[in-house]
């Protein structure tokens, strides 16, 4: 298996762009031997690691393979043919059922879902629309491999007599908002889980002691209902509006969307009028 995946794999990862300013070769081989003994201490088997870089390799093929720059159909997959080849030899699927997936779509024009008489037809994707597909499965691939891997370690860490009466140990990590040189939609909604995440530790570390002081007379001097506030963060109310008051920037958005929705659909389906 690891020679199979060496021998598919390395010529494509190998001419990626991305690797041309990387550590030197003999680095990476330290890194990753050490990686490999990590994902081996929680439990991993040989065949199991070699399936999971097979996967890793399959998504770096899709996402750096290239994925347009043409007038749409196959040829638009990408500039990157051998990288599109290499994920199907990785994904066990044949190249030409990708490259169909990848650059045609089929459409049921006519007729009912249950009539049954619907026609169906075969068009080309264009150049865009491929490489953001491309793009997407390779997302999907890792997103769902790394569900697997956690799923994975927390069984390596699991106790293995959970019948006995043992002790746990939880750990959360809260940070707050994360600011690159490009902020997309993507990290925006990121940073709302943060300090959706933020305000619910609040709540709970803060809120609910402070309301025990205040149900025991401890707050003569109303210094622990003043933290209660604290759970009331700004951002929050910026994003999602306030009860009664303004409306927030999810709330702009969706009006925003809507009312783009409805402005197609009406202006899509209006005909020539005219009688007979």
């Amino acid at each position: 298996a690891w020679a199979d995946l060496s021998e598919v794999a390395a010529p494509v990862l190998l001419a990626s762009p991305r690797l041309a300013d990387g550590p030197p070769s003999g680095q990476c081989a330290e890194r990753f031997a050490g990686l490999l003994e990590g994902l081996r201490g929680t439990g991993m088997g040989l065949e199991e690691a070699a399936e999971l870089f097979r996967l890793v390799a399959a998504a770096a093929a899709l996402a750096g393979g290239g994925g347009g720059g043409g007038g749409g159909g196959e040829e638009d997959v990408g500039d990157g043919v051998a990288a599109l080849g290499a994920a199907a030899a990785l994904l066990g699927i044949e190249e030409d059922v990708l490259r169909t997936f990848l650059t045609q779509t089929e459409l049921a024009v006519g007729g009912g879902p249950s009539s049954g008489r619907a026609e169906h037809l075969v068009r080309s994707r264009s150049a865009q629309e491929a490489a953001t597909l491309r793009a997407s499965l390779a997302q999907e691939l890792y997103s769902a491999l790394f569900a697997w891997l956690t799923r994975l370690v927390a069984r390596g860490l699991m106790p293995t007599d959970t019948k006995s009466d043992c002790r746990m140990l939880g750990l959360l990590d809260l940070y707050g908002f994360e600011v690159f040189a490009a902020n997309g939609f993507e990290q925006f909604l990121i940073n709302y889980c943060n300090e959706r995440l933020q305000q619910f530790f609040n709540c709970q570390v803060f809120k609910c002691e402070a309301e025990e002081y205040f149900a025991e007379g401890l707050d003569s001097q109303g210094q622990w209902e003043g933290l209660m506030t604290a759970c009331q963060l700004p951002a929050l109310a910026l994003l999602e509006g306030e009860p009664g008051g303004a409306i927030g920037l999810f709330g702009v958005i969706n009006d925003r969307a809507r009312c783009s929705f409805q402005a197609g659909s009406s202006g899509g389906g209006g005909g020539g009028g005219g009688g007979s």
